[in-house]
């Protein structure tokens, strides 16, 4: 993987992430007048699916550092 590959896939996730404000808006709404045990389970997928999407991120990264080193 170089660095062109790299980079395109940041601007992959920027442009998801700029395509999302809409969706969670809707979702923000939503989590509002959800209930304690609900807004507890979103709140723990939400969690999960950031730290996956976090690490997978960081290896990537520690791959190209060690590539460069």
């Amino acid at each position: 993987m170089g660095l062109l590959h790299l980079v395109d896939e940041v601007k992959e996730h920027l442009d998801l992430f700029k395509k999302a404000g809409a969706i969670t808006t809707i979702f923000c709404n939503q989590y509002l007048s959800a209930d304690e045990e609900i807004k507890n389970i979103l709140e723990n997928f939400i969690w999960e699916y950031y730290e996956d999407s976090y690490l997978r991120v960081w290896k990537k990264l520690q791959n190209l550092l060690f590539l460069w080193l």
